[in-house]
């Protein structure tokens, strides 16, 4: 990749990185603020995944498996964007949550497998696979843990009908938190590894 396209990507990676860490901030519990405090800072966070993503598929001089997952991943962040802005029920709400995270996590992948075989080896691009495995493995369970978290608040539904919330559901619904957290975190540190190795190839031309 030239210089010019090398730097449109390095951009594309501090936004991206950026957005992840505000959205793994979001997602941490915090008693200083309100669900919908946290809620608007993660819709910045997806806005500024987006851009990162699409800024990333500008980068490409050619069609590959890196811009078509930037390009799959950048769907995945409007999915969830969408979740959050537009009135939708509480399921369609958590079915796109999971398949915009499952489309970030396959545009993920895509990119990893570009950068590790597809592409030469230079210095810098083995840490900017390792860091979008990272995001693809984080992604991936952040869907699942969205999804077990839905099932959870079905299942609060109907067991606040019966004989109120028990115990053993608190518990649940602290695990599924802290599981969205750490994956949350597990993506951003991922940004910020393919960010240093996107740094190094910049630096090295």
């Amino acid at each position: 990749m030239d210089k010019e396209h090398l730097l449109t990507e390095y951009i594309g990676s501090w936004v991206l990185a950026i957005g992840a860490n505000i959205n793994a901030a979001a997602s941490t519990p915090s008693p200083f603020l309100t669900d919908e405090q946290l809620q608007e800072i993660n819709l910045i966070g997806f806005e500024l995944q987006a851009l990162g993503f699409a800024i990333q598929v500008d980068a490409q001089s050619e069609l590959n498996l890196e811009s078509g997952g930037n390009a799959i991943a950048a769907i995945g962040m409007l999915e969830i964007i969408s979740s959050i802005l537009l009135p939708f029920s509480d399921e369609t709400d958590t079915n796109l949550l999971v398949s915009g995270n499952l489309l970030a996590s396959l545009g993920a992948f895509m990119i990893f497998i570009e950068e590790r075989f597809n592409e030469p080896q230079e210095r810098g691009s083995r840490l900017e696979a390792i860091g979008n495995l990272m995001q693809a493995i984080g992604a991936g369970i952040l869907a699942i843990a969205l999804r077990l978290q839905g099932n959870q608040k079905d299942a609060e539904k109907k067991q606040r009908i019966k004989k109120g919330k028990d115990e053993k559901d608190t518990k649940r619904t602290n695990a599924i938190t802290n599981l969205i957290a750490w994956s949350s975190w597990l993506v951003a540190a991922g940004t910020v590894v393919a960010l240093i190795g996107v740094g190094i190839q910049l630096y090295n031309q």
